[in-house]
Parts: C-alpha cells; sequence; structure tokens
C-alpha cells in the first residue's frame, strides 16, 4: 500500500538509503540493460542502498519492467524518476512486480501530470514531487496546493537546479520565487505532505522558516533525499554517450570486486617488465573494450583520479564562497548559492551576523516528516533504549573507571602525533580517517570515555577493525564522547551526555546491530581540520581476567546462511575427546541477521559453557568476502595454532588429540580427505538422530564420496590447520567470493613449510547442503 504515515515532526534523523541511476543519458540516448544492471548492483552492493530511483524521460520508462527481477534479486526496492510528459505506463502492473514509489519533476503543471497523479493513486504508490523553483513564477506557485489535493504527494521538494540537468543552466532565482514557496508550506502540511526547499541559502529566509531548507550537508542526513556519492555518479554518467557511460559503470563497480584472471597472471609480469609493451597492450584494450573481441571482460581498475574527481565533486558546493559567506554564521552548513558546480545566477548573498553555526541541523531536526516502511524500520532499529541510556550515564557519573590512559599509553597509527603531557594531539593534512592504535583486549560490559578538543573534525568515535565504526559528527571545538556495550553486546554512543545516532557510512562500514565477544577499540576521527587533542581516556571494564588456559586452538569458522550445519559442528567440537576443551576457542565469523546464528550461539554458550565461542560479525555486503572474515577474525584469536573449519564438516572426536600430539614439531596440518554424506544421512545428523562423536564409523561408511587427498594434495580451507604466524604473514586473499582465497594461502604455506602433515586414517566428514554453494544453502532441511 502507499505510505499512510502522518507527518511526524522530531530530532531523530536516518541517513539516506536511496540511490540514483538514469536510463539515457542528457540526449535522452539509453543505456545498455546490462549496464543498468550493473549500475544498480554497484549501488545496492557498494553504496548499501535500499531503494534505488531510475530516471527515465519520456518513453525511456520501459527501461523499469528490465530491472524490476534485478531489484527484487539484490534485495533493493526500485523506484521511477519521471518528467511526466507523457502518459503513465500501467502502473498498477509495476507496483504487483514491485515498483516501490514514483517521483514527478514536471516541468509544467498540465494534463499529463493529472494523469500521473491519477495513475499513482490508483495503483496505491507514494509520489514524490520536485518542482524546479527557478522556472516557477508566483502566480504558479499559488495554486500547487488545490492542484495536489486528493492525490498520494506525500513530498514536494522545491530545488534551485534538479539532480540531472545538463540541458541548460538554471533560470535566475529571485527572492519572489522563494516567499511563495515558503507561503505554500502551511497549506501543503494541512493536506499531509512535506515540504523542502532544497539549495536555496539559508540567508534568503528567517529562522522560522530554515528548518524547511536542505542544502548539501542537510541532504546528507535527510532519509528522504539520495546517497550523496550516487548523485554524483548519476550526474557523471549521465553526461555520457552510452558506450563511455557502460564503461564507467563497468569500471565502478570493478573497484568494489577484487578477482584474478589466469591470463592476466600469466601475461602481466611480461608485459609490465617490458613496460613499452605493456602500455601498447593498454592502450589497445582501452580502446577496443567495448567491441566485446573474444568476449572479454573489462580488467577491474585500481582506485584512481576519478575517485578523487567524485570527491571533489561533491565538495564543489563548499569552495570559494564569495566574501559575504566567509564571515557569515551559516558559512559552515549552506552552500553559498551554489547548485554543484554552477550557481544560482544573479543570486546576492547577505551576511547573517551571530554565533557561527556548525551543526548541519541546527534548524531542521524539528521538520515535520514522513517515514515510509523501510525508514521507519531503520528509525525504530536505531531508537536507543532508555535503560542502556540510565545504564550507560550511571556507570560514567557513580562509578570509578578500572583504567585510565595517559597520551603515553597509545599513539596515533602511521601518522605523525604529539604526545604531550596533559593529551594526544592528532595532526592531519587529509580528509581520511585517523586511528590511534588498540587500546586493549575487553569483554563486554564495557564502558570507554575520551575528550575530544582544541580542533574540529567532521566525525569522532571508535573503530572496531576495517569494517566497523560507531562515530558521530563532531559539531563543536570541544566534546566528552563515551560509548557504553553492556554483556549483550548492545550498545549507545553518547556525545556529552546524550545519546547519538551513529554516522553509516557508505559502502565501507556498517553500523553492526551488537558487538561481539571480544573488543579491540580504537580511536576514530574523521577529516580533522588542522589537528585535535584527545585526553582524559577514561575505561569501566569489571570483566576478570580469564582464568582458563590460554588457547592453544583457535579455530576460524566462516558463516553466511548455514544455522543448523553449524550447530552440528559445534555441537561436535564441543564433544571433542582427549584434549581440554579450554585449550579451543572458536571464533565464528558471521552476518547478524543473516540467519539464526546469534540465536545458535547463546544456545551453545549456556549448553556448553566450557566451550569458548567469539563473536566476529560482519556487514551483510561482506558476506561473500571470505578472506576479508578470516583476516579480521583472525585479529580476535589468541592460539598457537589456527585451524579454517568450514561450518558443514566434522572432525573425528580425537582430532585435536591426534593433533596435539604432533603440534610441537608439525607447522601445517590437514586432514587425510573427507567423506561427503548423502542428504539422508545429512538430515539424521541434523536432527540429533545420529550423534557423529558417537556413531563416527558408521558415519565413515556412509554411501556418499569418499575424497581422499583433493586438490592435487593441497589442503584446503575445509579444514587446515597452521601456526598463528602464517596468517600472520600470509594474509588470506580478499575477494567478493568464498572460492579461490583457499588455495591460494595453502600454496603460499607450502612454499614456507615445505610439506604439510596429514593425519593418517583421521578423514572429516562434510554435510550435504545440496551442491556447490559456497555462500550458504537455501535449504536447511
Amino acid at each position: 500500500m502507499a505510505d499512510r504515515s502522518p507527518l511526524i515532526a522530531g530530532d531523530s534523523r536516518v541517513r539516506p538509503v536511496r540511490g540514483l541511476i538514469a536510463a539515457h543519458n542528457y540526449r535522452r540516448q539509453p543505456f545498455a540493460v546490462r549496464h543498468l544492471r550493473m549500475w544498480l548492483r554497484y549501488n545496492r552492493q557498494v553504496l548499501n542502498a535500499l531503494k534505488v530511483d531510475l530516471h527515465a524521460e519520456g518513453i525511456h520508462t520501459a527501461a523499469l519492467g528490465d530491472l524490476l527481477s534485478t531489484a527484487e534479486e539484490l534485495d533493493c526496492r526500485l523506484g521511477l524518476r519521471t518528467d511526466a510528459t507523457v502518459p503513465p505506463p500501467d502502473l498498477k502492473h509495476l507496483k504487483q512486480r514491485g515498483l516501490w514509489d514514483v517521483m514527478l519533476c514536471p516541468a509544467v503543471f498540465d494534463s499529463t501530470l493529472q494523469l500521473w497523479l491519477d495513475a499513482c493513486k490508483a495503483a496505491d504508490l507514494t509520489v514524490r514531487l520536485q518542482l524546479l523553483l527557478p522556472t516557477s513564477t508566483p502566480n504558479e506557485l499559488e495554486g500547487i496546493a488545490k492542484f495536489l489535493k486528493s492525490t498520494s504527494v506525500r513530498e514536494v521538494d522545491f530545488v534551485c537546479s534538479p539532480e540531472l540537468n545538463h540541458n541548460r543552466n538554471p533560470d535566475p532565482l529571485g527572492v519572489n520565487q522563494v516567499d511563495a514557496a515558503l507561503k505554500l508550506i502551511e497549506p501543503l502540511e494541512a493536506l499531509g505532505i512535506r515540504v523542502t526547499l532544497r539549495g536555496v541559502p539559508f540567508c534568503m529566509t528567517t529562522d522560522e522558516h530554515r528548518l524547511h531548507i536542505a542544502n548539501s550537508r542537510q541532504n546528507a542526513l535527510d532519509h528522504a533525499h539520495y546517497i550523496p556519492t550516487s548523485v554524483t555518479v548519476a550526474q557523471r554518467v549521465h553526461g555520457r554517450g552510452p558506450v563511455m557511460a557502460g564503461k564507467m559503470i563497468r569500471m565502478l563497480l570493478g573497484r568494489h570486486t577484487l578477482s584474478r584472471n589466469p591470463v592476466d597472471e600469466i601475461l602481466l609480469p611480461y608485459l609490465i617488465k617490458r613496460s613499452y609493451r605493456y602500455l601498447a597492450n593498454r592502450l589497445v584494450r582501452r580502446l577496443t573494450e567495448h567491441k566485446n573481441v573474444m568476449g572479454s571482460v573489462p580488467k577491474a581498475w585500481q582506485r584512481s583520479k576519478y575517485d578523487e574527481a567524485i570527491q571533489e565533486e561533491q565538495e564543489l558546493a563548499q569552495r570559494n564562497p564569495q566574501a559575504e559567506c566567509l564571515h557569515c554564521r551559516f558559512s559552515r552548513i549552506c552552500d553559498h548559492g551554489r547548485i554543484g558546480a554552477k550557481a544560482i545566477p544573479r543570486f546576492t548573498p547577505k551576511r547573517v551576523e551571530g554565533d557561527l553555526i556548525v551543526s548541519p541541523m541546527q534548524f531542521c531536526r524539528e521538520q515535520p516528516m514522513h517515514y515510509d516502511a523501510i525508514d521507519a524500520e531503520r528509525l525504530e532499529r536505531q531508537n536507543v533504549s532508555d535503560e542502556l541510556v540510565e545504564e550507560a550515564l550511571e556507570t560514567l557519573t557513580q562509578q570509578s573507571p578500572t583504567q585510565t590512559l595517559t597520551s603515553q599509553d597509545y599513539k596515533v597509527e602511521n601518522v605523525f602525533c604529539e604526545q604531550m603531557e596533559g593529551g594526544l594531539k592528532w595532526w592531519s593534512v587529509t580528509n581520511t580517517e585517523q586511528l590511534s592504535t588498540p587500546l586493549g583486549r575487553f569483554e563486554p560490559p564495557l564502558t570507554i570515555s575520551v575528550e575530544v578538543g582544541a580542533g574540529i573534525a567532521d566525525y569522532m568515535g571508535f573503530s572496531f577493525g576495517r569494517h566497523c565504526a560507531i562515530v558521530c559528527p563532531m559539531e563543536a571545538y570541544r566534546h566528552t564522547l563515551s560509548l557504553h556495550v553492556n554483556a549483550e553486546g548492545q550498545y549507545v554512543l553518547l556525545r556529552d551526555g546524550k545519546p547519538m545516532q551513529p554516522v553509516e557510512f557508505e559502502g565501507v562500514y556498517h553500523l553492526p546491530q551488537r558487538l561481539g565477544s571480544v573488543l579491540l577499540p580504537q580511536l576514530s576521527i574523521w577529516n580533522i581540520d588542522d589537528c585535535v587533542l584527545t585526553q582524559g581516556l577514561k575505561i569501566w571494564n569489571r570483566i576478570p581476567e580469564d582464568q582458563r588456559a590460554k588457547p592453544k586452538y583457535s579455530i576460524i569458522i566462516v558463516s553466511t546462511k548455514f544455522t543448523r550445519r553449524l550447530q552440528a559442528v559445534l555441537d561436535n567440537l564441543a564433544h571433542q575427546q582427549g584434549i581440554d576443551l579450554a585449550l579451543l576457542e572458536v571464533i565464528v565469523a558471521y552476518v547478524p541477521g543473516l540467519d539464526a546464528t546469534d540465536d545458535l550461539i547463546d544456545s551453545m554458550q549456556m549448553t556448553y559453557p566450557e566451550l569458548r565461542i567469539v563473536r566476529s560479525a560482519f556487514p551483510e555486503n561482506k558476506a561473500k568476502a571470505k578472506g576479508l572474515l578470516i583476516n579480521e577474525s583472525f585479529r580476535l584469536a589468541r592460539g598457537e595454532w589456527i585451524m579454517l573449519l568450514d561450518s558443514d564438516t566434522l572432525l573425528p572426536p580425537d582430532y585435536f588429540a591426534r593433533m596435539d600430539a604432533v603440534a610441537d614439531t608439525e607447522k601445517f596440518i590437514a586432514p587425510d580427505g573427507r567423506r561427503l554424506l548423502t542428504r539422508e544421512t545429512t538430515a539424521k545428523v541434523l536432527m540429533g538422530a545420529i550423534k557423529p562423536w558417537e556413531d563416527w564409523e558408521r558415519l565413515l561408511g556412509d554411501e556418499g564420496e569418499f575424497r581422499h587427498r583433493e586438490t592435487r594434495g593441497i589442503p584446503v580451507g575445509f579444514c587446515q590447520a597452521f601456526r598463528a604466524e602464517y596468517l600472520d604473514k600470509f594474509p588470506y586473499l580478499e575477494v567478493d567470493h568464498f572460492e579461490i582465497a583457499d588455495m591460494h594461502f595453502s600454496m603460499d604455506v607450502l612454499g614456507e613449510t615445505g610439506k604439510e602433515h596429514r593425519l593418517s586414517g583421521a578423514p572429516v566428514i562434510h554435510l550435504d547442503h545440496g551442491g556447490s554453494q559456497w555462500y550458504g544453502t537455501q535449504k536447511h532441511m
């Protein structure tokens, strides 16, 4: 059904998760559907877009039908953005196929627009309306409220220049148009319609109406707008011809896909050593790749100046403000009358006196807004429970810290810093993230508090590895930042004693539903303006030192969509014979919410408290990156030995006892093969009718295939154990799928050790899961 949510006023915010792609370029030349699918995949998998608008003018709305199945495959909602110049397609049919909503960007209010509004209402589709202020006269604006009555319009955006506008420069924007739009706010809100003026300088309005103004910094925090990077990419692709646009899209997706081509593996070393031949081949390749000679696939580009150009485009609105803007109180939160690369013609800024405003949300916190089903769920998920906030404040104000770190106890990684007597001074000349060295190894509950001041940066907070950052904006020149994590891994971030919603970054970090059972926190500060100072670093962590023996063997299991088989694997590990379970630790690398792994670990810890299980949580877009999951989970390991074990592989009951007997002399240990169980036997194991530790010989006699020292005799990742130093020396190849990495790692280790030690007569057992499904089984039987 269309969005029926009321306008809600409040200071909660969720960042935008809507992407933007275009069916054609600015000359209305259509892009190939295969390239549109890649572009959609880039928005979903790289930018974490949950919704994507397809910009299609005129007859090009036909591309929408071709993309709906791809959007469903990617678990993404597809919307339509159109200029409404031709009659609408069958919107009821498209709604049934998954069309999420419609954005109308008309040049005029005419009968065709009325057809669209009527069709959207009949199809029960929510409508967002975008109107170009410079082309609208005050008289035209006056009739809008009456025109929109009894429609399904929920949002009206008045813009100074649309996101995709290559046809002409914007017309002059005058005060009269802005005033006419402001007069519409009250009647439109009375109809349940949210009103936003995007790109209008703050100096053109009064405080009364500034909550409805959104410049680039407000847009980046507005769930109703687009992901900034997605807009910048769309603008660049929209301005190119179809062939070049296809290249750009493939390069964008390719830079976030690490894969190796065997031909490249052979030829590149030869060509690179002879640079002139390499350059000639590169030139021919780039000039002919669109012809698809020999069915070739373009090779992924590494990060290049193109990335810098995108960032430059995003920051352009903040560059070179006019003299009046330099000392205006809105200078930090306003675009100074600039629209992308263009300025509003003949706009004359006015300097507004007063205290400098650094928070982009200073005015728009209380703006009434709608939340569709996706954003409402995100808003509910981000709301921190009052109980957790009270628990954090009680710890910070009523309890003494267990540890106080001075500037001599940590420093900034890989860059210059000053370890002063009163604190640590962070220096930076780039806009990147700066990290402290790890503050320690902790088990929740954990509370950390630090003072950040003597300067300013964009964001500050805490990092927990390359895939997880919990940070919030730095809006003043001094803040006290605190992170509280309870025993279950639930957390709250406080800035100056008030709960903050952490910032979500595009495609790089994620906000975990809960933190793991072992934490290695680092301070994280982004885009430092010259320098900042951290001091007063306090830690509350009352978990006593683990009295159990330090584990000798750390078992890393990557498990995505394998919960039932993982249960059998963990159950089997808990029944290992002939070895003290205190010598084992199991690190489970998984995606919270993807399956029931969290519930399983909870149950296993209550049932087998002697088996130590460590959670290592990752975002969904890393679910297939086995190398990354293993490398990051290795940071949590304490054992002398690392075992990589698949979440569908059962070990013999005495496997670790046999390993322990040779561990002092060997460096690389592998089983003597594996028995692949039939589907029927697997079902009995999963249902508990067969207990592997009791019926091991019976399982080895199963009718399933037996593979003796497969993969040319090279041990691979379903079960291999090695001294921890080798994973430190040879990190797993980080690709976006589960293949390749195992073989590369084993060959690297064998090159160092010479030969592995096989546990003769000790094959492992492989549970059936319906064929070669690296990502996980769809049926859990």
